[in-house]
């Protein structure tokens, strides 16, 4: 997909207006609606300025990225972001931030989830997530024990839990020599979770999320929000693309001027607001907690593929392996685990919620 079909394919409200405008989905598939006013957080209820989605993944591991105005995050280099967060079903995530080349230069590193896969926000040198569910960071292909509240007594690390409140934000330090990411939890500090050297001004940093499927979260871009703003940041809506801010000339995209973003794929019509579940589907739990299946018994890939795709990935989600791609490719992952134990499996096929 294009730029052009990219902006196309936003999702438009009934009356129709872009009410999922700020966001993109860059892989997999995501349900976005607005959070009704009597749904918001207690300080923002009634304020009609403030903008909240709320947003279901519909994969196994979907991530959407917030759309910011790449002229003035070039006006304000130094200018720190902070936006908001309600974690609803407190599942697995992986919430922060995705570096985007400002350039069009072909030796630079993009962010390339792929929900079949499992990778997303963390899961690459140029991106950084936490997740709140299994105390971990996540940068690199590695994770770190994170998430223990700044200038407590108690240095163990938080769970984050449904109708909890996570900021995050992002700024350049005071020296100005790294690009500092950091994440507060119910108003409390958890500090700084990632320092990057901050090197020029070719890239701009973008809030991003990935998750699991089933799993909601509401994202607040501002103005307002439950918490205070962290020192040296503003709202996300203060750098977000705006109606007033579109150009009227033809074939002007809005898009952030990231090639990282190219090629996305086009995002999906919102399901009904009333369809919006505040649980994981419950089809999804039960297949994998009763599918159950010998492998040993299995001679060839061939066999396995008799099966069919919806059956591999029903076996592999309740193995905790990654369940993605063409049916061979499922039924190929599948074999390769015959006569290993559980702790022999390959990190590679490890899906996230894989539990020795």
């Amino acid at each position: 997909a294009n730029n052009s079909e990219i902006e196309q394919d936003l999702i438009m409200d009934k009356d129709g207006n872009s009410s999922a405008s700020s966001l993109i989905t860059l892989s997999g598939e995501m349900s976005v609606v607005d959070v009704p006013h009597s749904e918001q957080t207690t300080k923002l209820q009634g304020r009609n300025d403030v903008k909240q989605i709320r947003i279901q993944s519909e994969s196994d591991f979907a991530t959407v990225g917030v759309l910011l105005d790449a002229a003035k995050l070039k006006e304000t280099p130094n200018q720190g972001i902070h936006i908001e967060y309600t974690i609803q079903t407190a599942g697995l995530a992986q919430i922060g931030w995705i570096r985007v080349p400002t350039t069009s230069k072909d030796d630079v590193e993009i962010f390339l989830p792929n929900s079949d896969t499992g990778d997303g926000v963390g899961d690459d040198n140029v991106s950084f997530g936490y997740d709140g569910s299994r105390k971990l960071k996540f940068n690199g292909g590695t994770d770190t024990a994170y998430g223990s509240v700044q200038g407590s007594k108690e240095k163990e690390l938080v769970e984050w839990n449904a109708g909890d409140i996570l900021a995050s934000w992002c700024r350049r330090s005071t020296d100005g020599k790294t690009i500092e990411i950091g994440y507060l939890l119910n108003g409390n500090d958890l500090g700084v979770a990632f320092s990057i050297a901050a090197g020029s001004n070719d890239f701009g940093y973008y809030p991003a999320l990935s998750l699991n499927l089933g799993e909601v979260v509401d994202i607040n871009l501002g103005p307002e929000f439950s918490h205070d703003v962290k020192e040296g940041c503003v709202g996300v809506s203060h750098l977000s693309k705006t109606s007033s801010d579109e150009s009227h000339e033809e074939g002007v995209s809005s898009k952030p001027e990231a090639k990282s973003y190219d090629d996305a794929p086009p995002q999906k019509r919102p399901r009904d607001e009333d369809s919006m579940t505040m649980s994981r589907p419950a089809s999804a739990n039960a297949t994998a907690a009763i599918d159950t299946f010998d492998l040993n018994n299995c001679s060839s890939v061939q066999e396995l593929l008799k099966l069919g795709s919806d059956r591999l990935k029903s076996i592999l989600l309740s193995m905790g392996i990654k369940c993605g791609g063409t049916p061979e490719q499922r039924a190929d992952r599948l074999f390769s685990l015959k006569g290993l134990r559980r702790e022999d499996y390959p990190q590679k096929v490890r899906g996230k919620n894989f539990i020795l």
